[in-house]
């Protein structure tokens, strides 16, 4: 099931959020619960990739666990994960010297079009000076 591993990091997450006994945690009974209302929380934040997000997600609680008095609400810990890290971009295509010079004349088309567009028309405060 796709997901599968972002579940079994909040799980995993939340057993150290209740190992450390925090105020305003869920009573022991209310837990899968929590799991299943963290898990709808975090699949609206964002699409999740396994191999990019896992560690993502882990360093997000670990900053949870260092940091929280009380027990947090699943946006603590959205605004906690990290930042992906930039990929690198698709080299620029070369391009052709026939698609550069279709590229110039059809700017001169271009140009050339304004030039007598702005020929033919007077602007308003042409009209005004006669």
């Amino acid at each position: 099931m796709e997901g599968e591993w972002l579940q079994r990091e909040v799980i995993s997450g939340l057993m150290g959020l209740v190992a450390l006994r925090l105020d305003g945690a869920p009573a022991a009974d209310a837990i899968t619960h929590t799991l299943d209302i963290w898990l709808v929380a975090l699949k609206k934040a964002q699409r999740w990739n396994e191999k990019t997000d896992g560690a993502r997600v882990r360093a997000a609680f670990e900053t949870l666990f260092a940091s929280c008095e009380r027990w947090p609400a699943p946006a603590a810990l959205i605004r906690a994960i990290p930042a992906r890290q930039n990929q690198q971009a698709l080299p620029k295509p070369a391009l052709t010297e026939e698609q550069r010079a279709n590229g110039r004349r059809r700017i001169g088309e271009i140009l050339g079009a304004l030039k007598y567009s702005n020929d033919k028309h007077e602007t308003n405060m042409e009209q005004g000076k006669e």
